[in-house]
């Protein structure tokens, strides 16, 4: 055997009750180690996503526009998608996503309500990786913790009300 090395090793195990040991003896065959043989054409040339400006948490009030906006990079420059509480978002009429032309993508959301409250990610991916950002949507402003159903779907906040005294 050429290029090898050879390792000993004693275990000894001990208790109240006594001890107990042995030895072994480990013969490992080193492989040659040569660089593989490619041409230029084979190789790739690429990083993987990442942010350079992350996305930032949200405080809004019912009714208010929500601008998020976040700045990827990679190369290839990275397929974006975005997603709400890890579903992804569809752009409609109150939800738009824009990719500018300095690479900034920016998620618009019109008229938010407490329905619009979640956490809010953007996710990059190329063939080198995947990378992601995320933020909170806060609405504020007069919710208690009741139970109350909107659109067929049970949700948990009320609009506060003040009483006042004539």
């Amino acid at each position: 055997m050429k290029n090898f090395e050879i390792c000993k090793f004693k275990v000894v195990a001990e208790n109240d009750y006594g001890s107990a040991r042995t030895t072994c003896e480990v013969i490992v065959q080193l492989k040659d180690r040569t660089k593989p043989t490619f041409d230029d054409s084979q190789a790739l040339e690429g990083n993987a996503p990442g942010f350079s400006i992350p996305l930032t948490v949200k405080r809004a009030k019912e009714g208010e526009t929500v601008v998020f906006e976040c700045v990827p990079y990679g190369k290839p420059f990275p397929a974006i998608k975005w997603l709400k509480d890890g579903m992804d978002l569809v752009p409609n009429d109150k939800i738009k996503i824009e990719a500018l032309d300095d690479h900034t993508q920016r998620l618009t959301i019109e008229g938010v309500d407490i329905l619009s409250a979640g956490y809010f990610r953007c996710v990059a991916t190329n063939e080198f990786g995947t990378a992601s950002t995320k933020a909170e949507l806060t609405i504020t402003g007069g919710y208690s913790a009741k139970t109350a159903k909107k659109n067929g779907k049970f949700i948990f906040w009320q609009k506060k009300t003040t009483k006042q005294k004539i």
